[in-house]
């Protein structure tokens, strides 16, 4: 024979389960062509294979049947704790009822009664009877229950005020909520309903109290919400594919957009003849100090020590410069702040500050932007090498 017997018996555990090469696999076939004993052994070991796995099949198909069998049980388990606790729930009500129709009241505070008892049956009697999704039903009932409760009372008082809690209520309901339903992208979904019920609370609000205040507000709070989730926004999966490099630019875009949005509605809502004049004068330096950021920092070339140099450079003369800016936009001449460090008026402590700012920027700026210049022509000439 070709192959020792011996080798071949060590390789049959493998040609068995396929996790021999082809090479090897070749070996065992030709040498049980060829060798009587080896094939019987291999063939006993085929067969105790087969009653092996014949067995865990039993195996887990009894323990299927128990898992089974313990869910059932703990099924009915639950579903009699739900209607116990249910039938406790409803003595109270079926007292308020008797109660209520004896007393030739009719049905009228009987329904407040019945939709309080429904909040903490819904904490108690749904996550019993629920079968899947225990935590989102009952939120979901809970939150249900609550509205229905106050709806009751504003129609029991004769009261307008059911929709202002209405959308109070969908604020922690979309918190909680959301997030549960969302499939995927929980974040934007979350932060996106969170949005929409609190501009439906402002609204609702503004409605009720017969203001014309909503639009100031829903683009206060926008604002507000761009300035801290936007960049969160845009590194999120599916908005981050989508800019790919863009990131930095798509955040400034939305600043930009949220801080004029505010100002227009003022402007509609203030109804001035200077606003315009005003709010373009103390706008121009604010958003030429985000957009000379931007192009700062997204400079790739630069290391960090560079973009840090620029930074302050350019915080440093925005703060000396911008009230010059102003001034110059507003139609009074051109102003430059003093340098005056004896006087101890407001006025003077203001413009010093500034001089003191602008000569510490640039000072702070040359150091670490040689620094920079330095470390990154190090960096270049390893590159070199």
């Amino acid at each position: 024979m070709k192959y020792d017997c011996d080798m071949i018996c060590d390789l049959l555990p493998l040609y068995i389960d396929n996790a021999c090469s082809e090479a090897s696999g070749k070996a065992v076939e030709e040498h049980l062509a060829e060798c009587e004993s080896c094939t019987s052994l291999y063939n006993d070991m085929k067969k105790a294979e087969t009653d092996i796995g014949q067995e865990i099949k039993e195996i887990q198909k009894e323990r299927d049947n128990v898992i089974k069998t313990q869910a059932k049980y703990f099924k009915r388990r639950s579903a009699y704790a739900g209607s116990i606790i249910g039938a406790i729930f409803g003595l109270p009500i079926l007292i308020c009822l008797i109660v209520n129709l004896s007393t030739g009241a009719g049905l009228t505070w009987f329904f407040i009664v019945l939709a309080a008892m429904s909040i903490p049956a819904s904490l108690t009697i749904v996550p019993l009877m629920a079968t899947e999704k225990k935590t989102l039903k009952t939120f979901g009932s809970f939150f249900a229950s609550l509205l229905t409760l106050l709806g009751v009372c504003c129609i029991y008082s004769g009261g307008t005020w059911f929709f202002i809690a209405a959308s109070a209520i969908l604020i922690p309901a979309s918190l909680i909520l959301v997030p549960m339903i969302a499939p995927k992208n929980k974040g934007l979904w979350t932060l996106g309903a969170f949005t929409f019920s609190l501009l439906l609370l402002l609204a609702v609000c503004s409605i009720s109290s017969g203001g014309t205040w909503f639009f100031i507000a829903a683009a206060g709070v926008i604002l507000g919400l761009t300035v801290i989730f936007a960049p969160f926004i845009v590194r999120s999966e599916p908005v981050a594919k989508r800019l790919g490099d863009h990131k930095g630019l798509a955040l400034v875009i939305a600043y930009t957009a949220a801080y004029l949005l505010i100002m227009l509605t003022i402007g509609f809502s203030t109804r001035s003849a200077d606003f315009a004049r005003i709010a373009f004068a103390y706008s121009v330096p604010a958003i030429a100090y985000l957009w000379t950021m931007y192009l700062v920092l997204s400079r790739r070339k630069w290391n960090k020590l560079l973009k840090f140099a620029g930074a302050v450079l350019v915080s440093s003369l925005f703060y000396f410069f911008s009230d010059t800016v102003v001034v110059l936009l507003l139609g009074r001449g051109i102003w430059f702040p003093k340098f005056d460090f004896t006087s101890m008026d407001m006025a003077s402590i203001e413009q010093s500050t500034s001089w003191a700012v602008l000569i510490l920027g640039v000072i702070i700026s040359a150091i670490t932007g040689f620094a920079g210049l330095r470390r990154q022509k190090k960096d270049n000439d390893k590159k070199d090498q």
